[in-house]
């Protein structure tokens, strides 16, 4: 229907039978994997809640920042030897997880306080800053 379709991943091929090839070539180890029924698992995968580790509080420590598939930023703050409760430190981002609507959340120190904040990469090109206010 006029649009590209992945359906195969090919490793390695000997030319056998393949347009051009030798005559004398008789090989057949081609190495194929198709992909056309991959879909569904491909979409499910994508759209996963993504987890990102970053130093929320400005302890030092990498933190869990999960992005929920809801909108939410939970962060779940590094204990040292185990990971605390999550904490809603962010909601309303739902059409950002997907990466195919909005555009992307990344998290980084960009204001140089220790502690990541919230940078939203919008599919228009134009990038944003959300502070972190520790709250």
């Amino acid at each position: 229907n006029g649009t590209t379709e992945l359906v195969a991943i090919n490793s390695r091929s000997w030319q056998g039978g393949c347009l051009g090839n030798d005559p004398a070539e008789t090989r057949t180890g081609a190495i194929d994997t198709r992909v056309d029924d991959l879909g569904s698992w491909v979409k499910e995968v994508f759209s996963r809640e993504k987890i990102t580790p970053a130093d929320i509080d400005g302890d030092g420590k990498d933190d869990l920042v999960l992005q929920r598939i809801d909108g939410s930023v939970i962060v779940h703050r590094n204990l040292g030897n185990s990971f605390g409760a999550g904490t809603v430190m962010s909601a309303g981002w739902s059409r950002f997880v997907t990466g195919t609507d909005m555009g992307r959340l990344y998290f980084a120190d960009i204001t140089g306080d220790g502690k990541a904040d919230l940078i939203v990469h919008g599919t228009d090109g134009k990038v944003a800053v959300r502070k972190n206010m520790g709250t």
